[in-house]
């Protein structure tokens, strides 16, 4: 009886454990990306990335 208790907590520590890496895997991931973000935050940044861009102007 105890062992199936311990093998029962185990693997629900372990499934824990997997879960949790899995979310810190996803947002290191999606950090400081570009591909990140809704439409209108990547419409802002092309428009910024845009704006600040003078390599034409000469």
């Amino acid at each position: 009886m105890l062992n199936k208790v311990r093998h029962f907590a185990l693997g629900k520590a372990i499934m824990i454990m997997f879960a949790l890496f899995s979310v810190a895997l996803v947002t290191e991931s999606c950090g400081q990306k570009n591909a990140c973000g809704s439409k209108s935050q990547k419409r802002k940044r092309h428009k910024r990335i845009k704006s600040n861009t003078h390599f034409m102007t000469y």
